[in-house]
């Protein structure tokens, strides 16, 4: 069923008609326009990839339905990024953990039970 979208506008739409206009909504769109400005400046550069390359990110690129082939490899470099810095601080974790003498690491395994006692007990 197709509906008009508004009265102003006339278009037709498939949704149904558009909500009405409210000054709130305006603000709304305009803060998140203004946030996605605000991101780090893009610098264009150029690799030589293999053809398997090119395929690969184009087939996710189609998959993800991206807006650009640039996209797909950035969402790709960014999860490498936080997949390094979540090694990292795991890394951190253990380090710290295992520079403890034997009565701090007991003190902190007490304060653990303590902790996981606070909680409700799960229901099977």
């Amino acid at each position: 069923m197709l509906f008009r979208d508004s009265a102003l506008s006339g278009r037709i739409c498939a949704r149904g008609p558009a909500p009405p206009y409210r000054p709130q909504n305006r603000r709304r769109l305009q803060v998140s326009r203004t946030k996605r400005e605000k991101t780090a400046p893009r610098e264009k550069k150029s690799f030589t990839l293999s053809p398997e390359s090119i395929a690969f990110l184009a087939a996710r690129r189609a998959r993800e339905r991206a807006p650009s082939t640039s996209a797909v490899l950035e969402e790709i470099l960014q999860a490498a990024r936080r997949e390094q810095e979540l090694d990292a601080q795991q890394k951190a974790v253990v380090a710290y953990y295992d520079s403890l003498s034997a009565k701090d690491a007991d003190e902190q395994a007490k304060w653990g039970d303590f902790a996981l006692e606070q909680f409700p007990p799960e229901v099977a």
